[in-house]
C-alpha cells in the first residue's frame, strides 16, 4: 500500500528507527526500492525519488541503513542480474 506522496510503511518504519518493523515489512517482501513521488504527502521531508534507505539515513537510524542496504543490495541482483540471492 502506498500512501500520499509515494509514501511506504517501509518508509515511516525507517524514519521512526523501528529496525524491527523494518524486518518484519521486508520479510513480508515490502518493495525495498519505493520512491517517494514530487507531490502530495507533507512527510515527504527529503524529497521525490527517496527510497526508504534514505528516509533511515536522513534520521540517522544505522540499524535501519543497515537492514535496508542488504535488502536493497539482494533486490538489485534479483532485478538486473537475474540472480535469486539468500542469507546462508
Amino acid at each position: 500500500m502506498i500512501a500520499d506522496g509515494g509514501l511506504t510503511a517501509l518508509h515511516i518504519a525507517a524514519l521512526n528507527d523501528s529496525s524491527d518493523c523494518v524486518q518484519l515489512l521486508l520479510d513480508l517482501h515490502a518493495n525495498v526500492a519505493a520512491v517517494t513521488f514530487p507531490y502530495g504527502s507533507s512527510m515527504n521531508l527529503i524529497g521525490a525519488g527517496s527510497t526508504p534507505l534514505h528516509y533511515a539515513a536522513f534520521r540517522g537510524n544505522l540499524r535501519c541503513c543497515q537492514v535496508n542496504s542488504v535488502s536493497l543490495l539482494f533486490y538489485v541482483v534479483r532485478t538486473y542480474f537475474g540472480i535469486v540471492v539468500g542469507i546462508v
